[in-house]
């Protein structure tokens, strides 16, 4: 390969729009030269192709993995097969089953992923396997409307029409969840929640409901592409609703490369062309060579076949980067008011029969740095994800400048003016500098353009990390800043450089702080108020002098 020829496949490589364009022109001139099987695998293909885009929008977007994505496939080809027998319009019974399958999916989603902590995923997971069980035994059931078990002969076209129905279909369905899902600021929030959804979501992003979005439209796309499956297979079974088919979208994405454009259509379109020819006649050695090349390509090349592609004509792997878009409007900043900037009052936490927080009531202003000290599992850092949003207190109440937000969740929180960092900096360590900045900026309206860093953000030491970390909360309408244990990991040089810098944020804003932390000197040098917690009880409250002057909180420390 010549240089120039290399540079050309690179450049081209590097556009995905114009990849597209190269590939939809060359399926629409296969009619001219295939012979009609090949070309109705072809279309099988295409229209499996759509189906594992579909699946791709929730799984290779927001990481929710539907084991029972042939539920909406099949609803789709469903639909368009009994609403035809029924009169119905095509279009009409096609655009039902859409409907219906994005209404199933956004309710599985309200209800898994209201679920917080680790239990979602496997919830979620249940869920859609469960939908598909339940519809394809629905299906099976009831002959006089389905056909059961040998299914109902779908309504068909001549070929070459069929054909030209699923590119042209496809074609408008790729463009405009590209262009109004993928694209732009929705894409940008969707990396995030990809990435590191518990900063995406204190950032001011609602993580559920970006998933709930994606994994509708998933379904939706889904539909679109069992809807196309009917007059091309011209029989429609309970074997669409099914595990079987589900399993094999997950492995066409898999081998195809996840979180690219092309990637579903090349793993569904290569196995399905390998099915139809290798599978006939080595059925047994097909079967185990297709889950021989998942496990494969699962365990050594996550990118799958585009991914591979891209690091031999690039030269490297593809950095996943922040989608151009504007970013959020967000309503201006209430006028001065006398109220505090923050309340707590009367908070008590209780896990069980554990109280981990006792009638505890602080109030921070504009301006102000207040410390929380105390022992291990005083309730230091369960307070701070009280005030953050994480936890519902079991009594009391939260103020934001005078606005209760006790049941408001922590994205909520984030948009009106909490930022929060983490013991350990929560990043987004697959992007670059940049790209965490301008997520920060897109979800908090801010219009500072980010510096030009590319250095990933997982390769920055732990002093840089925490500064990325500050730098994205400031980019956000943060009037409240929670750090909980800020100096933690750093050497005794950086810790006091973040002091002096965290100090000249409080003046130069006028945010309001509230800092856990041990390390005395830095307390010392950043906290214009002191509160010492104890057994989840605040025990003590002034300045640095007096704290440390305080019989109850020698006593707290050293046991006498």
């Amino acid at each position: 390969m010549t240089a120039s020829a290399g540079r050309g496949i690179g450049g081209l490589v590097r556009r995905p729009g114009a990849i597209l364009v190269v590939v939809v022109v060359l399926l629409a001139v296969l009619p001219f030269g295939l012979a009609p099987y090949a070309l109705g695998v072809v279309a099988l293909g295409l229209v499996y192709g759509l189906f594992t885009y579909g699946l791709d929008l929730s799984w290779g977007r927001v990481g929710l993995i539907s084991v029972g994505q042939a539920a909406f496939f099949g609803l789709g080809a469903y639909a368009l097969t009994i609403g035809v027998s029924l009169g119905v319009p095509w279009m009409l019974a096609a655009a039902l089953g859409v409907v219906i399958a994005a209404g199933i999916a956004g309710l599985i989603a309200q209800i898994a992923l209201a679920v917080k902590g680790e239990t979602a995923v496997p919830l979620f997971i249940l869920f859609t396997l469960g939908i598909s069980q339940l519809l394809q035994r629905v299906a099976t059931s009831m002959p006089e409307v389905t056909g059961g078990s040998n299914g109902m002969v779908a309504p068909t076209l001549d070929l070459v029409p069929t054909y030209y129905l699923v590119l042209a279909v496809t074609v408008v369905v790729v463009g405009l969840t590209f262009r109004f899902f993928v694209a732009g600021r929705r894409g940008a929030f969707q990396l995030a929640v990809l990435v590191n959804p518990a900063r995406a979501e204190h950032l001011g992003i609602s993580v559920r409901g970006t998933q709930t979005a994606a994994f509708m439209i998933s379904a939706a796309v889904s539909a679109v592409a069992g809807a196309l499956f009917a007059p091309v297979a011209g029989l429609v079974t309970p074997a669409t609703l099914g595990l079987a088919l589900s399993t094999s979208v997950l492995t066409w994405l898999a081998v195809g490369g996840k979180g690219s454009l092309i990637g579903p259509f090349l793993g569904a379109v290569l196995l399905t062309v390998a099915a139809q020819t290798l599978g006939r006649t080595w059925q047994s050695w097909y079967v185990f060579g297709v889950a021989a090349l998942f496990i494969l390509v699962v365990r050594f090349a996550p990118g799958g076949v585009a991914g591979g592609a891209r690091r031999l004509l690039l030269g490297r792997s593809e950095v996943l980067r922040v989608p151009s878009a504007r970013p959020v409007r967000r309503p201006s900043a209430p006028p001065p008011t006398d109220a505090p900037l923050l309340q707590v009052e009367g908070v008590d936490q209780r896990f069980g029969r554990s109280s981990v927080l006792q009638d505890i009531s602080l109030t921070v202003r504009s301006g102000q740095c207040v410390a929380l000290i105390g022992p291990n599992g005083a309730g230091k850092s369960t307070l701070l994800s009280v005030i953050a949003g994480l936890l519902r207190p079991s009594a009391g109440r939260v103020l934001l400048r005078g606005e209760d937000v006790t049941l408001y969740g922590v994205d909520r929180r984030a948009r009106l003016g909490i930022g929060r960092l983490f013991q350990v900096p929560s990043v987004f360590t697959a992007l670059s500098v940049a790209d965490n900045l301008t997520l920060a900026a897109l979800s908090g309206g801010s219009t500072d353009k980010a510096p030009a860093d590319a250095r990933l953000a997982g390769e920055l030491s732990m002093a840089e990390r925490r500064h990325l970390e500050l730098d994205m909360v400031l980019r956000g309408p943060s009037d409240l800043v929670l750090l909980d244990e800020p100096a933690a990991g750093l050497s005794h040089a950086d810790a006091r450089t973040l002091a002096q810098r965290l100090r000249r944020v409080v003046a130069d804003t006028g945010c309001g702080m509230v800092v856990v932390e041990h390390d005395m000197e830095i307390v010392r040098e950043i906290a214009d108020r002191v509160v010492v917690l104890s057994n989840g009880a605040i025990i003590a409250s002034g300045t640095m002098d007096e704290i440390v002057a305080h019989d109850a909180v020698r006593h707290a420390y050293l046991g006498s």
